[in-house]
């Protein structure tokens, strides 16, 4: 199932955006082999405008230097039930945390990520918080974090995010056969959290995906079920499960 959500094709009032996994969440994919950190987000037939502009469809990613396809992430705000953040140029705002000694994946992001450019974009990340009360659902958040760079602020840009309520039921695990669980993820955009552009998620207000997880200790791998593609990284518990995907430059 295509989604549209990630790769911009704007600057302040944002264009629509397109997600080529093939799960159909809003997230960070790479179709010819999974996601992978430290990429890069480019969209097509951008400019230095501060409005508008076409949708983007490439991207690259990957490690640093690399290179992957397609585009998304996602995310929520910090530790406590409800929280909020700050970084250069902008806030973050919302989500919720399990309520377990789980690390803060929020501690694991990178705003610094795509500063050292003159191109206008921000670093990327989705950020999942679920909690389970009996193990066989899973509720909370997923949010988006975008961290404005500089060359984004000065033309009136700022941190963001967009934050999707999550309700997740467990089941059998998809393509990761030695996986512990599968979860069938239902999102919904949580508007009032959400402080990022309407443009960047129009279309995207509800969208469903399934997720593999695989556990070793408290570390937590997340791929997805259909594909088997890397998604993020993260830990769980009895009480809950939080991850990160890793950091993308998205160029305006």
């Amino acid at each position: 199932m295509t989604r549209m959500i990630l790769l911009l094709g704007c600057l302040l009032a944002c264009g629509d955006t397109e997600d080529t996994d093939d799960d159909g969440g809003p997230h960070l994919t790479d179709t010819t082999g999974g996601a992978s950190g430290g990429g890069t987000t480019t969209p097509s037939g951008t400019g230095s405008s501060t409005s508008g502009g076409t949708t983007g469809t490439s991207s690259t990613g990957g490690s640093t230097g690399g290179s992957t396809t397609g585009g998304s992430t996602s995310g929520s705000t910090t530790s406590g039930s409800t929280t909020s953040g700050s970084t250069t140029g902008g806030s973050t705002t919302g989500g919720t945390t399990p309520t377990s000694a789980l690390p803060d994946v929020w501690d694991e992001t990178d705003p610094e990520f795509c500063q050292d450019t003159d191109l206008v974009g921000a670093t990327s990340h989705f950020i999942g918080e679920l909690t389970t009360a009996d193990g066989a659902t899973y509720t909370g958040t997923e949010t988006w974090a975008l961290f404005a760079n500089d060359a984004w602020v000065d033309v009136g840009g700022a941190d963001c995010i967009v934050v999707w309520s999550i309700n997740a039921a467990v089941g059998a695990p998809g393509a990761c056969s030695t996986c512990e669980f599968g979860l069938e993820i239902d999102a919904t955009l949580d508007a009032f959290q959400t402080d990022c552009p309407e443009g960047l998620y129009v279309g995207d207000e509800r969208w469903s995906t399934s997720y593999d997880v695989d556990i070793d200790g408290l570390t937590a791998t997340i791929t997805y079920g259909s594909s088997g593609s890397d998604l993020a990284s993260g830990y769980a518990d009895a009480t809950g499960l939080v991850y990160i995907t890793p950091a993308a430059c998205m160029w305006f």
